[in-house]
């Protein structure tokens, strides 16, 4: 593959923040980025995801799907690119949700998997990239009740670090600076979903709370497994949240 290359530095984007600092150059991704972004996740991001694989989605039909996705991430200005001589070797793509304060988000929370989704798929049952999304939607739902006292919370909805650098801590800062990132634009949570049980540990690892599981093998729709997995295979499907316990103050002056 050839080396993603962007004139990123003629482009107008929101004002960073100080701490936006370390192994890389980031600045904060606008809607003219999409492609270079769109070029960055086909080459460095499908190729890892685990439900890609097991539900056989190749890069022609996946690029319509990332597009789209990206598109509604890059209305909102909380997404973060870094950049190593001019090229693009990580993203963390992000939107922040508020959720108003509701009674009726205190009540007992019950979330049970069905054993067969083929009547809310109907005709769509041969759509991958429909049943991927409907996947996450079903996994990622209902944060609000789920963690009833969360006004704000950061989503990360895709992370990617270039793989031959990837080794070099440089996930660990991104993730780092998305954490402070969220915490500036007044989160008290942040949210992500493991697709791999390598993706998991690591979300554990940084203090992330499982509260939400969908294995990829008991999605059914019409009797048939839209993901080839088993419980033993490597992709899992798990949401986790972090609670965010600091000095909003003080972060503001100094991080």
């Amino acid at each position: 593959m050839k080396a993603i290359k962007y004139n990123w530095r003629k482009i107008s984007r929101p004002l960073k923040p100080d701490f936006f600092m370390g192994s890389l150059e980031y600045v904060i991704a606008v809607p003219e980025d999409l492609e270079l972004i769109l070029e960055f996740i086909i080459e460095e991001y499908h190729p890892r995801q685990e439900l890609n694989r097991a539900i056989g989605l190749t890069v022609d039909l996946a690029i319509p799907g990332y597009r789209r996705i990206l598109n509604q991430i890059l209305k909102q200005p909380y997404s973060i690119i870094g950049f190593q001589d001019n090229v693009l070797v990580a993203a963390s793509m992000c939107t922040i949700k508020e959720y108003p304060r509701n009674p009726e988000r205190y009540k007992p929370y019950i979330w049970e998997i069905k054993s067969d989704y083929g009547e809310e798929i109907k005709e769509y049952h041969d759509d991958k990239n429909f049943l991927l999304s409907f996947y996450f939607n079903q996994l990622e739902s209902d944060i609000d009740q789920i963690v009833p006292d969360c006004k704000r919370l950061l989503n990360g909805e895709m992370v990617c670090v270039k793989s031959d650098i990837s080794n070099m801590g440089i996930s660990t800062e991104i993730m780092e600076l998305s954490l402070k990132w969220a915490i500036y634009n007044d989160c008290d949570y942040t949210m992500g979903t493991s697709t791999s049980k390598t993706a998991l540990r690591v979300s554990e690892k940084n203090g992330c709370t499982a509260v939400k599981e969908f294995p990829p093998y008991k999605f059914i729709v019409n009797g048939k497994k839209v993901f080839n997995c088993g419980p033993n295979d490597e992709a899992c499907g798990v949401l986790s949240i972090k609670k965010l316990q600091f000095d909003h103050a003080k972060l503001r002056c100094k991080i």
